[in-house]
C-alpha cells in the first residue's frame, strides 16, 4: 500500500505539541492507558516524540482477561521508551461495581460487565488521574473503531484528543513500522503486534480483552476501505446512491479494485483479504455489509461525544448532517439493491472491465 507514514507522523507530532500553546504552559503531562495493543503502542510513541518521556504518564489497567503477552508488551514498550509504567489491577473495582448493582436489583450480563471494565479504566481511573495531575488524557481509538462504534461510551470514548483518530488500522500498522524503522531505528513496538499482511493475524491480534479469548470483530483491510468510503456518504444511503458503487463492484467482479481505491492495498492484496474472510460468497458479503452499516448508524451518538481527532486527511469523519439525520436500511432492501446493480457475480474479474476512480 502507498505509505504516507512520514507525513502522518509529522502532522500528529506537530499538533500534539500545540497543546502547550493551548494550555499556556509546558509543565503538564499526557496521561495514557497502555494495553499492550498496537493502537496504544503507537500513541505512546507519538507522545514520547512530541513532549519527551518525562511528560508522559502511562498506566496499564489489567483484569483477569488480559493476557500475559499484552501485559509484557506494554512493559516492554515503556522500558524501551524510558517511560515509567504504572499498573492498577481493576478486578477488585469491577467486582465491587457488579456487587453494588446486584444489591440494587440489577444483574449485569456479560456485555454489561465488559462495559463496566472499560468505564472503570476510562472514567474512574484514567480521567481522574489526568485531573489530579493537571494533565490531558489521550483517546487511543483509530478511525475504523470510531466509525463502527467499537468502543464504550465513558470508557474508551474519553479523553481530550485522538492522536490516531484519523488513521485506519492499516495506517496504524504502517505507522508502527515507520516508527521502528525510521524514527527509532530499532524495535520499540514489538513486531508481534504488526501483521505481515492484513489477511494474516498478528502474533498478538487486536482485542479489547474484556472477555475470555476475545478478538476484535473487524475484518482489517476490508473494513478499513469501507470506513474511508462511507465516512462522508452516509446521508445518501437510503436512496442507494452510496451503496450502488459498492454493490456493483462486487457483482461485476472488480471489488478488489474498488477496495484498492480506498485502502491503498494492491488488488492482489485485497484478493487475499476477501478470500481470508469468505467475502466472495454473496450471503457472507451482504450479511457483513449490513452489519457494518447498522453498526455505523447505531454509533452516531458515540462519535458525536468523542474528542477531536488530529486530522491527517482531507475528510476526518462523518459530516454533521449525516450524524444528526437518521436513516433506515433493512436487510431486504440491501438484498434488492444487490439484485438491481451489476451484471455478473463474484468479487474478481479483469480490472479492464471498469474504471473505479477515488473521489473524496
Amino acid at each position: 500500500m502507498s505509505d504516507h507514514s512520514e507525513q502522518y507522523f509529522d502532522t500528529i507530532v506537530r499538533e500534539l505539541r500545540r497543546w502547550d500553546f493551548v494550555r499556556g504552559r509546558d509543565d503538564w503531562p499526557f496521561v495514557i492507558g497502555v494495553s499492550g495493543g498496537i493502537d496504544s503502542a503507537v500513541v505512546l510513541c507519538l507522545l514520547e516524540r512530541s513532549v519527551g518521556p518525562n511528560r508522559v504518564r502511562a498506566f496499564n489497567l489489567p483484569s483477569r482477561f488480559n493476557s500475559a503477552a499484552t501485559r509484557d508488551a506494554a512493559k516492554t514498550i515503556c522500558e524501551r521508551l524510558g517511560i515509567v509504567l504504572g499498573e492498577i489491577p481493576i478486578d477488585p473495582i469491577a467486582e465491587t461495581v457488579r456487587e453494588t448493582l446486584q444489591r440494587a436489583g440489577f444483574e449485569p450480563g456479560p456485555l454489561h460487565f465488559e462495559n463496566i471494565q472499560a468505564k472503570i479504566r476510562g472514567t474512574d481511573l484514567l480521567s481522574n488521574i489526568a485531573g489530579i495531575l493537571g494533565g490531558l488524557l489521550t483517546n487511543n481509538g483509530n478511525k475504523v473503531e470510531a466509525i463502527l462504534g467499537y468502543a464504550t461510551l465513558y470508557g474508551d470514548v474519553n479523553g481530550a484528543v485522538r492522536p490516531i483518530g484519523d488513521l485506519t488500522k492499516l495506517e496504524v500498522w504502517a505507522l508502527a513500522a515507520h516508527l521502528n524503522d525510521r524514527i527509532y531505528r530499532r524495535e520499540v513496538i514489538p513486531r508481534t503486534l504488526i501483521p505481515e499482511h492484513p489477511s494474516v493475524a498478528a502474533d498478538i491480534p487486536p482485542s479489547a480483552e474484556l472477555a475470555p479469548d476475545q478478538i476484535d470483530p473487524m475484518k482489517w483491510g476490508y473494513h478499513d476501505a469501507l470506513a474511508v468510503y462511507f465516512q462522508t456518504r452516509l446521508d445518501a444511503i437510503a436512496d442507494g446512491k452510496t451503496l450502488e458503487p459498492v454493490l456493483s463492484a462486487w457483482k461485476n467482479g472488480v471489488f478488489s479494485r474498488f477496495l484498492s481505491a480506498w485502502n491503498g492495498l494492491a488488488e492482489e492484496e485485497n484478493d487475499a483479504v476477501l478470500d481470508a474472510h469468505g467475502l466472495s460468497d454473496r450471503q457472507v458479503f451482504l450479511d457483513d455489509l449490513y452489519w457494518f452499516l447498522r453498526s455505523v448508524h447505531a454509533a452516531r451518538f458515540k462519535r458525536l461525544q468523542s474528542p477531536p481527532a488530529i486530522p491527517v486527511h482531507e475528510s476526518v469523519g462523518m459530516t454533521e448532517s449525516a450524524e444528526q439525520t437518521p436513516w433506515t436500511l433493512t436487510r431486504d432492501q440491501l438484498e434488492r439493491m444487490a439484485d438491481a446493480w451489476g451484471d455478473g457475480g463474484g468479487t474478481r474479474r479483469s480490472s479492464a472491465n471498469s474504471d473505479i476512480p477515488r473521489t473524496a
